[in-house]
């Protein structure tokens, strides 16, 4: 069996009193691992504990997804599987809302995941794949094994994600889609990361997606690391003190991610939270900060 390892981190953004973002790792009843990230809506009440109970609820339905997958499934047929699991995710997250006298607007949440499945190749061999599904925004980040980065960003119109718990309540989705519809927008871009610690574009591409959940498909054979980001990764910023006075200067999302995120010596135990707490603490050092909540999620393959 191929080694595995997955971990996650969230941090409470500059700008909020609370931290509405919540990522989770584990392993599966597989053996495999899995990393979810969420991001509750500020503006809904309660969505701390909504993007909790909705990352739990995703969590656990990920072992009645994977046996789709186990003995021979096609990862077409996990795909369908996974929508038709949503409904089953969003309501047992209101059950238990309900159960805690929660306004179910408190679920209104993005929905990260990662999950590492069973399959089989065309030849018929046994393989392994990392599935992530993107529920609203947020961005994916693959490095294959030849060290060249992909990173998918992923925002909705009018930065009003699709959130499941829309299909809660009909008139209340039904609103929602005549006014902002279904839209993905994502920005892609691919690079290698250089020694130095830059990533280097060498290929940018944007468009719209027509559906609300997106889907991409890793393979262990071809890929060590698959990562997810709550939005939080665009709210870096630093501060610059001049005679004048004091600014911001937005820090991209790619910076961020190559010059830290990716700084991984070992991937034992609690890798990601090791990192990210030490890039934190440059930060701090540096006059640097997030304004929004930041959280990430990680499955490395060896």
């Amino acid at each position: 069996m191929v080694k595995m390892n997955a971990d996650s981190f969230f941090s409470k953004g500059k700008s909020h009193t609370i931290c509405q973002d919540f990522s989770k790792s584990g392993v599966q009843k597989n053996g495999l691992p899995y990393a979810i990230v969420c991001d509750g809506c500020s503006s809904s009440p309660d969505t701390d504990t909504g993007a909790r109970l909705l990352a739990h609820s995703a969590s656990a339905a990920l072992d009645w997804l994977n046996g789709d997958l186990v003995g021979g499934g096609s990862r077409a047929s996990g795909l369908i599987a996974f929508q038709n699991v949503e409904e089953a995710i969003i309501q047992n997250a209101k059950d238990a809302a309900s159960g805690l006298k929660l306004n179910p607007l408190c679920l209104d949440s993005t929905l990260m995941i990662a999950y590492a499945s069973k399959g089989s190749c065309s030849n018929g061999e046994s393989s392994i794949s990392v599935n992530v599904i993107v529920r609203g925004d947020g961005a994916v980040l693959a490095r294959n094994r030849q060290g060249m980065v992909f990173l998918f960003c992923y925002e909705q119109k009018n930065n009003a994600p699709d959130y499941l718990s829309y299909k809660l309540d009909e008139g209340r989705y039904r609103k929602y889609h005549e006014k902002f519809g279904h839209q993905n927008i994502c920005s892609y871009s691919s690079g290698y990361q250089l020694d130095e610690g830059r990533l280097t574009i060498d290929y940018i591409n944007n468009w719209t997606c027509e559906d609300s959940s997106v889907n991409l498909f890793f393979d262990q054979e071809y890929y060590d690391l698959v990562m997810l980001f709550s939005d939080g990764i665009s709210s870096f910023q630093k501060l610059i003190e001049s005679e004048t006075g004091r600014t911001s200067e937005d820090i991209p999302a790619e910076t961020v991610i190559a010059d830290h995120m990716l700084k991984i010596p070992n991937f034992t135990g609690a890798f990601l939270q090791r990192r990210c707490n030490k890039f934190l603490r440059y930060c701090q050092e540096n006059q640097w900060h997030h304004g929004d909540d930041f959280s990430a999620a990680a499955i490395w393959m060896e």
